[in-house]
């Protein structure tokens, strides 16, 4: 299907239709209709933070964006993968304020060194990896983690700043994977919330991967059970190169992945910042 007709099919169907479709297809719709954004601003190519605007500059894009954000709504994880998440991520903070020598340095994180920060930061990815092994009794392997430092970028037809975080990829034929973190001054790297905040909003999408890998690959301990349906969601949008670029926003963070990865990264600094405002020497 040629990508006008793609974009028409899309546009005249409802969104339970949309939904009734299998995945791969609604994944390669997704995977065309950004083909076609990035046939029609170049830009984008070559940076995925390409600031796209739908209201002024790029309007003759915006049916494809709003095509993607409707295939996106019918696309969500399962509440047993919710559950495995909430459940992941109560243990993980038990187990930061169980750590003494952990809590301390988070307390004072701010006035460390730089190894001090980035050892701070291993800890809790390491501790994230075991503490969603518990919940599910999944051989989590802890990711390795990664610093490197990247301006942001102000594009100045949106009058938008862009800077990249943090990334995580994993490779799902492989099983190989990192988590980099950005510490970059524009990032808030010498801020204990920012920068923990960060490494686990990308060990969620590093644990989905992990996930998917054990599915797509058979190599293993396979998914369990109740999360099988979640690993070969993630699998497929993977295998369908589904990925929606951070410059087209708005889709960008109406993806499955992203809208769970967000909230479970809310509630842990919500959850982080009580158990370090209930510390004595806060």
């Amino acid at each position: 299907m040629s990508s006008l007709l793609t974009l028409k099919f899309i546009q005249k169907t409802n969104k339970q239709a949309l939904a009734a479709q299998p995945l791969s297809r609604r994944f390669s719709n997704i995977a065309a209709l950004v083909f076609e954004v990035e046939r029609h601003i170049p830009e984008l190519r070559e940076d995925d933070r390409y600031a796209i605007d739908t209201l002024s500059k790029h309007k003759n894009v915006r049916p494809h964006v709003e095509a993607m954000i409707k295939i996106s709504e019918t696309i969500r994880h399962t509440p047993s993968y919710l559950e495995f998440l909430e459940k992941s991520r109560k243990i993980l903070l038990q187990a930061i304020a169980d750590d003494k020598s952990l809590f301390e340095s988070l307390l004072h994180y701010p006035i460390s060194a730089r190894s001090d920060k980035e050892a701070v930061i291993k800890a809790v990815g390491k501790y994230h990896a075991v503490a969603s092994g518990e919940s599910t009794q999944f051989d989590f392997k802890e990711p390795p983690i990664v610093f490197a430092e990247e301006a942001g970028r102000y594009y100045e037809h949106a009058q938008t700043h862009r800077i990249i975080h943090g990334s995580s990829s994993l490779n799902i034929q492989t099983g190989e994977g990192k988590i980099t973190i950005n510490t970059h001054e524009e990032c808030g790297f010498e801020n204990s919330f920012n920068a923990i905040g960060t490494v686990f909003h990308e060990g969620v999408h590093d644990q989905i991967g992990q996930l998917a890998y054990a599915q797509h690959s058979g190599n293993g301990l396979p998914p369990p059970e109740n999360l099988t349906y979640d690993a070969e969601l993630f699998a497929t949008y993977k295998r369908c190169g589904a990925k929606i670029p951070s410059g087209i926003y708005s889709a960008y963070r109406e993806q499955f992945h992203e809208i769970v990865a967000f909230e479970q990264q809310e509630k842990f600094m919500r959850g982080l910042s009580a158990l370090l405002a209930h510390s004595p020497t806060f």
